[in-house]
This record gives C-alpha cells, sequence and structure tokens, in this order.
C-alpha cells in the first residue's frame, strides 16, 4: 500500500473501492476515464487505511441471499461498468 500510495499512477485518478459493504451501487456511480479501482482479499476486503483513502466505496447489487461474489468476477463486473460508461474504445 505504501508503495502504490506514492506513486505517480496514485495521483491520477479517484481510488474506487469495490466492497461488500460499500455506500454506493456498482450502477448508480459515474466512472471517469482515469478512475482506478480497487478489490481486497476475498476473506477480509482491505485495511482502513486503505479504505480511508477512497474517494468511493461501491457494492454490486445481489439478491439478499447471496453472500458475496468471487473477487475476480466482482472484478469483472465492476470493470466492465465502467469501461461502458467511459466507452470501450478508450
Amino acid at each position: 500500500w505504501k508503495t502504490f500510495s506514492e506513486s505517480p499512477a496514485r495521483e491520477e485518478g479517484r481510488l474506487i473501492l469495490l466492497s461488500t459493504g460499500g455506500a454506493i451501487p456498482l450502477y448508480d456511480f459515474n466512472f471517469h476515464p482515469s478512475d482506478l479501482v480497487m478489490v481486497g482479499r476475498e476473506s477480509a476486503g482491505v485495511p482502513k487505511e486503505v479504505s480511508d483513502h477512497c474517494e468511493a466505496s461501491l457494492r454490486i447489487p445481489i439478491a439478499a441471499a447471496a453472500r458475496s461474489l468471487n473477487v475476480a468476477v466482482a472484478g469483472a463486473v465492476a470493470l466492465s461498468e465502467a469501461r461502458r460508461q467511459i466507452g470501450w474504445e478508450t
């Protein structure tokens, strides 16, 4: 985290967290081309130190009986939505 948070890439866009406890539904969020989407560990998410630096925390709406999505699947869903919004050719 320390290396990433101090890198030039971190300064280029908003840091967006994908979390089961996210405040904003994925499909209600407006992505920008420079956004960086972060996912955490399936078992523990991201540490508070990391989530405190995120500009937004998103969740993927799923059926109430479902616990969560696999992190790779969740990342792919979020990436697909972000690319749809900003344009596939970008």
